[in-house]
């Protein structure tokens, strides 16, 4: 069998392949079609040279070639056309007018092949295979290199297009190699045309050498780079609208779920990440070359407890922890899931990232706010136990102090119950949103009730508690406050500097009206001291959250009490030092324009 006859069967089961490979993809296109056909054109061109070559009756030479006419005139136009659709140029789509002009040179070129000599005038029987034998003077021997050649750098300008269009890698490399191997084969095959007759070397077609050739290149370089799966499909199509779609809408969901998703590959490097997470990086990231370690934590080498360290092709169990930004200084809950290829090996990790550090923050109010209630319970129960305990030696009172007493515990147990419902108030005061309940307030009567409350314990350390000049003057202390959160306040404040002081030493509590430019009507300046001295370790921190000098204290009640104050549009402070005690000064606004 004739060798040239041979290479063009093989280019021909090829085409057939080709085409059979794209036709039983499931969504048809115009691209997937035009690809068809344009493997259709190769598989008439070099069926046409299977008959050809070995054949000598010249009828039958030029029906074959006739055949493969049908081939080679259209392929240029239909390759054209198949770039268009495969590089996804909208605009070219749109030219119908570009179409017809493109049209007119392979209908020309019909005309001119089946009307008189083209290109071939004869063909000659030689050892290798039948010759054509060109005419010098046939307008196609002009025309076919430019028409080439136009065809050529048209289809490396849709290409490059293409290039700079698409975001894929892969599909970037297969338009690189099919601008190389259309620049190559041009090249080449012209110059074959130039040299060969130049020296006087006949062989058979060389135009059939690049029928088999093409084909060949063309159908591995768009397997190899899996164009029949990304390229080959169509919006035009239905079913692929309804694909696009479906991604466009998962690509909505992906940037704009209110969780860090993150994609990294198995050197660490970030492949994908979508809005939300880019908030938290600490650099700029460059998908393929940014490592998680270094956009999140900014480190230089993997995390030392990182759960995806064991990527060495065994797959892991999926993985959660709890980790910090070293940047954003915010928590999150990570889970990470494995992406397995089908050899079961671990290529990479997603990584979900949940924002849980305002949840851990409401964890830490709750717990706080807990601490304080159980603070300020014990702040009651002080009475109710002094009480009770007077109560157990009630023999030597009369009736009278029995009822007080009693009444005194009844009271202060439903200021407990009081506490206890108002615990979110509490939460609500750290937050800054509290929206104080006012009522007119004697803080006189007020803080009388506080000694009233605390007067076991003052008894038990000797203690003097003197209020004069708030007795004498008290028609001067209302304010308009919330009665509970006050009275806590002030409870916390007497309190602590009853258990501060020493045995047998005095309290003072004392009040004046400070004029005040922007409070026409004055603040309240309620002071409180005692012989005690705070200790230089917690003075700049007297009035923050767990701050303590006693043995067993929870550090939250002068705490709650500046949370208070602040609430009621005041402030506490307080100055101390060895030779004058310590003196804490409560400042509340009196303006009735507070008035509810």
């Amino acid at each position: 069998m004739n060798y040239f006859s041979f290479a063009s069967m093989i280019t021909f089961f090829v085409c057939v392949f080709a085409i059979y490979t794209v036709l039983k993809i499931s969504y048809k296109s115009p691209t997937t079609i035009l690809f068809a056909l344009y493997m259709f054109c190769f598989a008439l061109w070099s069926l046409g040279y299977v008959f050809i070559y070995p054949e000598t009756n010249k009828q039958v030479i030029w029906f074959w070639y006739s055949v493969a006419a049908f081939g080679w005139i259209p392929a240029q136009f239909v390759r054209l056309f198949f770039y268009v659709y495969m590089t996804q140029n909208e605009f070219l789509k749109k030219q119908y007018w570009i179409i017809f002009i493109l049209a007119l040179f392979p209908v020309w070129m019909f005309y001119q092949q089946f009307t008189g000599v083209f290109l071939v005038k004869d063909f000659m029987m030689t050892p290798l295979g039948t010759v054509e034998i060109i005419d010098v003077t046939a307008p196609g021997i002009r025309f076919i290199p430019l028409y080439s050649m136009f065809s050529s750098i048209i289809g490396i300008v849709l290409l490059t297009v293409g290039i700079f269009k698409t975001k894929r890698k892969d599909i970037r490399a297969g338009y690189i190699w099919l601008i190389i191997s259309n620049i190559i084969m041009y090249f080449f095959i012209m110059g074959l045309n130039i040299l060969l007759p130049a020296l006087k070397i006949r062989i058979p077609s060389i135009g059939a050498f690049t029928a088999i050739v093409i084909p060949l290149i063309t159908f591995y370089i768009i397997t190899r780079y899996k164009f029949f799966y990304v390229n080959l499909y169509s919006l035009e199509n239905n079913h692929d609208v309804s694909i696009i779609n479906g991604l466009y809408t998962i690509e909505t969901i992906f940037d704009n779920i209110q969780n860090g998703i993150l994609v990294i590959d198995d050197q660490y490097r970030i492949v994908r990440y979508n809005i939300y997470m880019s908030s938290f990086f600490s650099r700029p990231v460059i998908p393929g070359k940014t490592t998680c370690y270094e956009a999140l934590q900014n480190r230089i080498i993997p995390c030392v407890n990182c759960p995806i360290r064991g990527m060495d092709g065994t797959p892991l169990m999926n993985q959660r922890e709890v980790i910090k930004c070293a940047t954003c200084q915010k928590q999150f809950d990570v889970h990470y899931y494995p992406i397995l290829e089908k050899s079961n090996e671990t290529k990479g990790y997603i990584q979900v990232f949940t924002d849980i550090t305002d949840m851990l923050q409401q964890k830490k109010i709750q717990e706080d706010t807990e601490r304080i209630i159980r603070h300020d319970l014990k702040n009651h129960l002080y009475a109710i136990t002094g009480y009770a305990e007077f109560y157990k030696d009630a023999v030597e009172y009369s009736n009278k102090d029995v009822r007080d007493a009693f009444s005194i515990i009844h009271g202060e147990s439903q200021k407990m119950n009081e506490i206890i419902n108002s615990s979110l108030t509490l939460i609500k005061l750290e937050r800054g949103n509290y929206n104080v309940i006012k009522e007119k307030v004697s803080l006189y009567l007020l803080i009388l009730h506080v000694k009233i409350s605390l007067e076991n314990m003052i008894k038990q350390k000797e203690i003097t508690v003197q209020y004069d000049v708030l007795k004498e003057k008290s028609e001067s202390f209302i304010m308009y406050g919330e009665m509970l959160l006050l009275e806590n306040m002030f409870l916390n404040l007497v309190k602590n500097a009853v258990e501060s002081a020493s045995t047998g030493s005095i309290v003072t509590i004392s009040g004046e009206i400070d004029v005040d430019m922007e409070d026409y009507q004055g603040i309240i300046v309620i002071t409180i001291h005692n012989d005690a001295v705070v200790p230089e370790s917690i003075r700049d921190i007297f009035f923050e959250k767990y701050t303590t000098g006693k043995s067993g204290g929870t550090g939250l009640g002068n705490y709650t009490a500046l949370l208070i104050a602040k609430a009621h549009r005041g402030d506490i402070s307080y100055v101390t030092g060895d030779d004058k005690g310590t003196t804490v000064i409560v400042r509340l606004s009196r303006s009735s324009s507070d008035q509810k």
